[in-house]
C-alpha cells in the first residue's frame, strides 16, 4: 500500500536524475569545450547528493525508532549511501574507480582530454598527419584510436584495457594518435569522414595500426574484456600484411 515508502522512494529517485542529469550535462560539457563538469567536478556532485541520500535515509530511520523502537538494520541503508558517498570522495583525487570511470569524464589535461597513458607515453590529439610524420621520423607504426568525447565504451577501454602495464607495454611501441569524431566543427566532420571512408564504419571505439604512409596493418573494432586479445592485435599490426580483427 502507499505509504511513507512510496515518498522515499520519491525522494531517492529524484536524487538519482539528479546524477543521471548531471552526467548528461558532463557529456555536453566534453563536446561544447566548457571545462566546467570535469572528472572531480562530477564526482564531488555525485559525492554530496549520495551524503544527501544517506543524512535522509538517517532521518527516516530515526522516525519510525521514536515509533517502533530502535533497530540498527534500519539504519543500514543510509550506511551503504555513506559508503557511496566515501568512495566517490575518494576519485576526486585521481584514484581509479574502474566500475563508474566509463561514465566519468576521462582524467584530463584541458577539455576534459587524456593526453597520455597511464604509463605516460603522449597521444596526438586530433592530428593525424602529425601522428604520420613522427612514425616516419622515428621508424614507428601509428596506433589510431577513433573515439567520442560522449563515449562510453571508449572510456571503459581506456580505464580497464589501456591502463594495464601489459596493454601500456605494447602501446610504448607506436605513436599514438587519439582522433574525436563526435565532436562541433568542421574538424571532427573530417575525421568521421576519414574513419568511414578508410574503415567502413562510424562505430565506436575504432582502433587501426598504420604505417608511416597510412597503409593499414591492422584493426579492432569495439569493446572487449579480454587483454590478451588486445595486445594480440597490437602485435599482429606488425605484419606485412592487413590483418582484421573482429
Amino acid at each position: 500500500r502507499a505509504g511513507e515508502w512510496i515518498r522515499t522512494l520519491r525522494v531517492l529517485i529524484g536524487l538519482l536524475e539528479l546524477g543521471a542529469a548531471i552526467k548528461f550535462v558532463a557529456n555536453a560539457d566534453l563536446v561544447l569545450g566548457w571545462g566546467l563538469f570535469t572528472r572531480p567536478a562530477v564526482l564531488a556532485s555525485w559525492a554530496v547528493l549520495a551524503l544527501i541520500c544517506a543524512i535522509y535515509l538517517v532521518r527516516i530511520s530515526i522516525r519510525k525508532s521514536d515509533r517502533s523502537g530502535m533497530r540498527p538494520a534500519s539504519f543500514l541503508p543510509a550506511a551503504a549511501a555513506s559508503i557511496v558517498a566515501a568512495w566517490l570522495a575518494m576519485g576526486i583525487a585521481g584514484r581509479p574507480l574502474r566500475a563508474i570511470d566509463a561514465f566519468l569524464p576521462p582524467a584530463s589535461n584541458g577539455r576534459g582530454v587524456s593526453r597520455t597513458t597511464a604509463q605516460g607515453e603522449s597521444w596526438i590529439l586530433n592530428d593525424y598527419d602529425g601522428a604520420l610524420g613522427a612514425a616516419r621520423a622515428n621508424g614507428k607504426l601509428v596506433f589510431i584510436d577513433f573515439t567520442g568525447y560522449t563515449c562510453t565504451n571508449c572510456r571503459w577501454m581506456e580505464a580497464n584495457i589501456f591502463s594495464r602495464p601489459d596493454v601500456g607495454a605494447e602501446l610504448g611501441k607506436f605513436v599514438l594518435s587519439r582522433l574525436y569524431t563526435d565532436g562541433d566543427g568542421a574538424l571532427y566532420e573530417r575525421q568521421q569522414a576519414f574513419q568511414e571512408q578508410t574503415f567502413g564504419t562510424v562505430a565506436l571505439p575504432l582502433y587501426a595500426i598504420v604505417d608511416g604512409k597510412g597503409n593499414v596493418r591492422a584493426t579492432f573494432s569495439g569493446l572487449t574484456r579480454n587483454a590478451a586479445e588486445f595486445i594480440d592485435f597490437l602485435r599482429k599490426g606488425d605484419a606485412p600484411r592487413v590483418a582484421s580483427v573482429r
